[in-house]
């Protein structure tokens, strides 16, 4: 699974829109708000990661990311009998030995399920349900001071089996705590974030649905077309944003 990619992602996000609206102001202490173009950049950047999940959904709801026996990959979910689920746990320490840590956690889980109750892999499944949780805690020094950035993520989205297509419903929430200190002032950035998701991913083909991401007081709405196009709008306090993207869409299996 590509989790670390949508992560890392979000990791940059959260340094530009903190260290970008820094003025170098002589206040002691400032709250950040949230401008448009950052909501537009945090609003995108959640657009790519839900993106990449729905991507990823055929390989989930067919099991094929899942080896059973002696070949199983290091990164790969492995049985939980007690949660009669997969599930797969990482933690990563970074330390640069001059002051700074970052600590990376990821936990993803997957059920597949019958009318009858859970099943130990998709064969029968009528729906499997994907969590998908990701936290960063990140402290920095420098000459110039001090930055300490806590990101927490978790999604849920449950696929269900149609005929030649799979349904998705999912929603999902991410919190920011970001602050800054150097040359006796001090900013802080509070963040939070949700979504939820309505769409149709043809086994072989691209989504058609809609998703929705709120980052109070802004909201942007997505439409897929079903031919690999995603219309968004953004709006918010006196401010209305439009674009596109381009989504992957499902090969013949």
């Amino acid at each position: 699974m590509h989790s670390s990619r949508w992560f890392m992602f979000a990791c940059l996000l959260l340094l530009t829109a903190l260290w970008g609206c820094s003025d170098n102001s002589t206040t002691p202490q400032t709250q950040v708000d949230l401008t448009a173009v950052q909501a537009e950049d945090w609003s995108l950047s959640s657009l790519e990661m839900i993106n990449s999940m729905v991507a990823e959904v055929p390989d989930i709801a067919a099991g094929t990311m899942i080896t059973l026996g002696p070949a199983k990959a290091v990164g790969e979910p492995v049985w939980d009998a007690a949660q009669m689920a997969w599930v797969y746990t990482a933690e990563m320490n970074l330390d640069d030995g001059e002051g700074s840590s970052t600590t990376i956690t990821m936990d993803y889980w997957i059920q597949y399920r019958s009318d009858d109750g859970p099943l130990p892999t998709a064969l029968g499944a009528a729906e499997v349900e994907f969590r998908l949780a990701q936290g960063m805690v990140m402290d920095a020094q420098s000459p110039d001071g001090t930055a300490h950035i806590e990101y927490h993520m978790a999604t849920t989205m449950l696929i269900g089996y149609g005929d030649g297509f799979y349904t998705m419903d999912g929603l999902g929430t991410a919190a920011v705590v970001a602050s800054q200190t150097a040359d006796g002032y001090s900013e802080r950035l509070d963040l939070s974030m949700a979504w939820g998701l309505d769409l149709a991913q043809p086994v072989a083909g691209c989504p058609v649905g809609t998703v929705w991401i709120e980052t109070d007081p802004y909201r942007m709405d997505a439409v897929y077309d079903g031919m690999g196009g995603v219309a968004w709008t953004l709006i918010g306090p006196g401010n209305t944003a439009s674009g596109s993207e381009i989504v992957a869409c499902s090969p013949p299996r």
